[in-house]
């Protein structure tokens, strides 16, 4: 393909591209650009007041702009709650790489190895405004587990293409610049990494050192997006999909019909016709509607991004105010959480890493290339056909019963966690981690659960099988 040029056509003749390299790669920058952002948040222009300061607060009128001052007086600038050589030293604490791709010059990603034979490839992919590190949590439980029975996971994180370190697509265009396309060049990765070969083959287990055909996929957020053209791109070898976020709806002409038209009539109405619905269902259904209601910035993404795109770029608190707004109601000091991980350093990690890689923008792009994200999961050449597994965390942004889940894929495996939610791996990591091991344990369990004691699982949905299974089957025996 011409270096100059990207196209659908060239693109679809050439489903897995050549990587021409992968490097060891190091998260730094330089120290004007650190002391460039401590100047900044020491002269702050802060708003003058709360907007409407005498109505309730809602999603409309936050984050305050005291919320603002405080998060950067007593956590930005608080050397004891937060410095940028802390941030830096944390992003490294694990292996970082990058890769070119065809048009993307610098994929990067993270990469950690379990130290057991038998571990299996699992590719995590975040979403906004979430971000490679929101899995740091996670990682150790995944890549060793204490107990000798549980699964262990090989854990590739890329950032996607346009956020922080990777390169933005050169033009939206049919598998270039959207879900297709980045989940063209992230399987190119996973081959590459040597988790594309047969069981047999001899060049692809010497470069990952593992025995399996291909390799599992997680995500959450757009990260589920991607999963799922990763399970349907040409030359994919995913062989399993978990994903946290599923904002499906009833399909069918019946079924499809019927909630359509619930959403559109009058609230009244839909309170007297909610007395006859299950309690699963009017909860998925208020938490549609409540998602759908707090789409501004959705839209504001798809629509205009280059006109955030200078703001939030030049100025940090426009970037804590924009993104804070999605991470703040489980954060002290205005409301407890219920995570030890979900912090305002976390937060502050997010936004100083975007502010430092000039990214913010590109990050957009997901929302301003592909179609409305709900309409891809309905899409019926974004079904998934390999062993599909779901779990659904109760503070998630939308509710969605296993029966919807099921329409839009093979789903073997299904549960219900004791808590966490839109951000599970880095809020609740034990209970994410949990999940993980369950679903692709042989036949779907690593051990029994039955509640937030037992791995956090206080509901099984679906559970026909392990995610593995069929891996298992072909050449689990060997590994014995």
């Amino acid at each position: 393909m011409s270096s100059s040029l990207y196209t659908t056509e060239a693109a679809l003749a050439d489903p897995v591209p050549t990587v021409a390299s992968i490097l060891p790669f190091k998260v730094s920058f330089p120290d004007s650009e650190l002391q460039d952002l401590v100047s900044r948040l020491k002269n702050p222009r802060y708003a003058q007041e709360q907007l409407l300061p005498q109505d309730p607060r809602s999603a409309q009128l936050t984050p305050t702009p005291a919320w603002i001052q405080n998060v950067v007086e007593n956590f930005w600038l608080n050397e004891n709650e937060f410095t940028l050589k802390g941030m830096i030293d944390e992003m490294n604490k694990y292996p970082h790489f990058v890769a070119e791709v065809d048009w993307c010059k610098q994929l990067h990603f993270v990469y950690v190895r379990s130290s057991r034979k038998d571990a299996i490839p699992l590719l995590l992919l975040h979403g906004w405004p979430g971000a490679f590190h929101e899995f740091y949590p996670s990682v150790d439980g995944l890549v060793e587990p204490e107990n000798p029975d549980d699964p262990a996971f090989h854990v590739v994180i890329p950032s996607l293409p346009g956020f922080l370190f990777s390169s933005p697509p050169p033009t939206g265009a049919r598998m270039i610049g959207d879900v297709h396309g980045y989940a063209r060049i992230i399987n190119a990765l996973m081959i590459a990494l040597g988790y594309g070969g047969s069981a047999s083959s001899a060049e692809s287990i010497a470069k990952s050192g593992s025995p399996w055909k291909g390799y599992g996929v997680q995500g959450g957020d757009w990260g589920s997006a991607v999963s799922r053209a990763i399970a349907n791109v040409n030359g994919s070898r995913a062989r399993a999909v978990h994903l946290n976020f599923c904002p499906a709806r009833p399909s069918g002409l019946i079924g499809g019909t019927a909630y359509n038209a619930y959403l559109s009539i009058p609230m009244g109405m839909k309170k007297w016709l909610a007395n006859f619905l299950g309690e699963e269902a009017r909860k998925s259904i208020a938490k549609t509607e409540s998602f759908q209601a707090s789409m501004a910035y959705y839209h504001v993404q798809h629509w205009r991004p280059a006109q955030l795109l200078t703001a939030l770029t030049d100025s940090p608190l426009g970037m804590l105010g924009w993104i804070g707004a999605f991470l703040q109601d489980p954060l002290p000091p205005l409301t407890p959480g219920e995570s030890k991980t979900l912090t305002v350093k976390a937060l502050l990690t997010n936004v100083s890493m975007f502010w430092l890689t000039r990214s913010i923008g590109t990050s957009f792009l997901l929302y301003t290339v592909n179609a409305f994200l709900p309409d891809i999961v309905m899409d019926p050449q974004q079904f998934i056909r390999v062993p599909f597994g779901f779990t659904e965390f109760p503070r998630e942004l939308a509710s969605t019963p296993a029966l919807w889940v099921a329409g839009t894929g093979n789903l073997v495996w299904a549960a219900k966690a004791s808590k966490g939610g839109h951000f599970a791996a880095l809020e609740v990591p034990e209970v994410y981690v949990e999940h993980m091991r369950n679903a692709f344990a042989k036949q779907g369990h690593a051990r029994r659960t039955k509640g937030e004691g037992e791995g956090g699982i206080v509901k099984m949905d679906v559970a026909k099988a392990g995610l593995w299974d069929r891996e298992y089957r072909d050449i689990g025996e060997k590994l014995s």
